[in-house]
């Protein structure tokens, strides 16, 4: 099974194939990354950092805890449009 075909699992799942410790890092990363295409008017450089943020936030369910309640806003945020 490949990372982008797995599903997120809970962290105490020994079996599992995606780390969320470094799923939650993958979404704050990516929100930062859309803050400074953002700041920069990188409109097109926004737009896929949106639906990447968005597919990894729509994987998880949204609701990860670890996450800052910015990532999470964003992601809802992305998700809406």
């Amino acid at each position: 099974m490949t990372f982008l075909s797995s599903p997120i699992v809970n962290p105490n799942d020994r079996d599992g194939d995606v780390d969320v410790d470094e799923v939650r890092a993958l979404a704050r990363m990516l929100a930062y990354a859309h803050q400074a295409a953002s700041d920069l008017k990188l409109d097109a450089t926004m737009a896929c950092i949106e639906m990447a943020l968005g597919s990894v936030l729509r994987d998880m369910e949204g609701d990860v805890a670890g996450l800052s309640a910015q990532t999470t806003a964003a992601g809802r945020k992305m998700k809406a449009h």
